[in-house]
């Protein structure tokens, strides 16, 4: 079937192995096999076949084995979802060459979730930038979240990374993810997000779901914004967090500092310069008051000249 360009047996309760007759279909541009039973490990000839791809799913099944490294020969794909099946084994650092292929700019869901992945996220996943949605969420994936990992996603929506072993802290680069609308980080495995929230999460002003529960998280948590909006819920069991929404207050060296914004310096600018044009404008009217009802306007106006002389002769000199 070379002419076929869409493929959907989604939810079919099919039980076989990957169907040998998909990878001849070598124009198709949609493949969706989500929530069977297929078992076995992908054939790399997928890959490699199977170049026009914009749209793969392959989550809900019983797919096992390592990804195959030829993955990257998906330059077109847009969305990639291999969630809720066996793949184990480390995330290969071929996904990170899409970028090289051009997929930098079309990939923009991956969506690795409850499988058994294990290690460290590869490094040569800062060179996909353009992702909207990552969901690495069930997994035994470990190390820390670098810092160029996170803050070169100006696109990230939704970011799940819950339920690993990552530690350390929680970047504050995060808090460069505008758009970021969902972030899930609580953990119930052996290892833990520690430290304090950074002030900089305050940035997240589109964020509409927040989930640190069930890490180390320390210190107060930083008030303004949209952090304001979240209740207890998104905080819970962290034992050496404090303030609010939680009902463990802090002392006072935990409280957090509120960073002062520009409309708050604006604002103050701005008063500044009314009570200025106030106490000016009454001085003013009180003085000349005083002059024309004295009836002795001449005097004032001379006055005035001789000090402006002087100022003048003392600029010169």
């Amino acid at each position: 079937m070379p002419y076929l360009t869409s493929l959907i047996l989604q939810s079919n309760q099919i039980a076989l192995k990957f169907p040998s007759f998909v990878i001849t279909c070598w124009n198709l541009t949609f493949l969706d096999l989500s929530w069977n039973t297929w078992t076995g490990s992908l054939p790399e000839s997928m890959f490699t076949h199977l170049t026009n791809l914009e749209f793969l799913s392959l989550s809900g099944n019983f797919f096992e084995g390592p990804l195959p490294g030829n993955i990257s020969k998906l330059s077109k794909v847009k969305e990639l979802n291999l969630g809720s099946n066996k793949f184990s084994g480390s995330i290969p650092d071929e996904i990170g060459l899409l970028h090289n292929l051009q997929v930098l700019e079309l990939l923009n869901n991956l969506v690795l979730a409850a499988n058994s992945l294990t290690g460290p996220l590869p490094s040569s996943f800062s060179n996909l930038t353009q992702i909207s949605e990552l969901n690495l969420s069930d997994n035994i994936l470990s190390g820390k979240l670098l810092p160029h990992f996170i803050s070169n996603r100006t696109e990230l929506t939704s970011l799940r990374i819950q339920n690993n072993t990552f530690i350390g802290i929680i970047p504050p680069e995060i808090g460069m993810l505008k758009e970021l609308l969902e972030l899930e980080t609580w953990n119930l495995l052996f290892f833990f997000f520690c430290g304090t929230i950074s002030q900089q999460l305050t940035g997240l002003t589109f964020l509409s779901t927040l989930n640190l529960s069930e890490n180390h998280l320390s210190g107060a948590i930083p008030y303004g914004s949209q952090l304001d909006t979240f209740s207890n819920d998104s905080f819970l069991r962290n034992l050496a967090l404090c303030g609010v929404p939680l009902t463990k207050k802090c002392i006072h060296d935990e409280l957090p500092t509120r960073e002062v914004d520009d409309v708050d310096v604006n604002w103050f600018n701005w008063k500044m310069i009314l009570l200025g044009h106030g106490i000016g404008f009454v001085c003013g009217l009180s003085m000349g008051y005083i002059v024309f009802t004295t009836l002795k306007p001449l005097r004032f106006v001379i006055f005035i000249e001789r000090a402006q002389q002087k100022l003048i002769r003392r600029t010169r000199k």
